[in-house]
């Protein structure tokens, strides 16, 4: 089996390594990077969020990158250890990066925004910061309104001379988030994608794409983790 990869490079090791133990050839097509915010720039900013620190009942990590940056940006002010707030996070691979760190963390069951929206209003009541990126979809900050706050720390920087790896690359193309399925849908000729089959990380991306192009082949995976992602892949067999 040959896949598309269009994670950014670097949110690619675990899903590279898993091709390699599966013997999947894995296409890579980085349509992205991820780019922290300027320090300089942001840091009032953030300070004014974290110097009130104490009034949140939940630290809210939405992403790979949200962890990776947000901790840094925690870290500026406090022992990241002694963090007193509840730390929820989407998925396991955002997880693994907070345990790394020596941080206990909660997903839900369900990994998506909503799953995490169902945990905190079940169990986990009260003022929420979320860590996100610029290109977030607001979904959680729609949902919990005047009970979240966010701090923005990355970026998705996307480049359309990667889109020949799209074109010419292999039929299955994994996506796990919506901007950059929206990116491909903006600059790819529908005839061409007609030939494509995706493989998407939740329900609501999907909703999103056939909204766009009612046409398009695609397959929603139990969960956006790599292993899953790698399974739906598979029913295209």
């Amino acid at each position: 089996m040959i896949v598309l990869n269009t994670r950014p490079e670097s949110l690619s090791k675990k899903l590279r390594r898993i091709c390699e133990e599966e013997k999947i050839e894995l296409y890579d097509a980085h349509l992205s990077k991820v780019e922290p915010l300027d320090f300089d720039e942001n840091i009032d900013i953030w300070k004014l969020k974290l110097n009130d620190i104490e009034k949140y009942s939940n630290l809210i990590f939405t992403s790979q990158s949200a962890a990776i940056y947000g901790l840094e940006i925690l870290g500026l002010q406090f022992d990241i250890k002694n963090i007193d707030q509840t730390v929820l996070c989407i998925g396991s691979a955002t997880r693994e990066i907070l345990e790394k760190k020596e941080i206990h963390s909660i997903s839900p069951a369900v990994q998506s925004s909503d799953g995490l929206l169902e945990l905190i209003n079940n169990k986990y009541p009260g003022k929420s910061l979320l860590f996100c990126g610029k290109n977030s979809n607001k979904n959680l900050q729609k949902k919990l309104n005047t009970e979240v706050d966010e701090i923005l720390c990355y970026e998705l920087v996307y480049d359309k001379t990667t889109l020949n790896k799209i074109i010419n690359g292999p039929k299955i193309i994994l996506i796990y988030n919506f901007l950059t399925l929206s990116f491909i849908l903006e600059n790819i000729d529908q005839a061409l994608l007609s030939q494509k089959s995706f493989v998407v990380a939740s329900n609501k991306i999907k909703e999103k794409a056939i909204a766009i192009n009612k046409d398009l082949k695609i397959v929603v995976s139990l969960n956006p983790s790599d292993e899953e992602m790698l399974v739906t892949a598979k029913k295209f067999i």
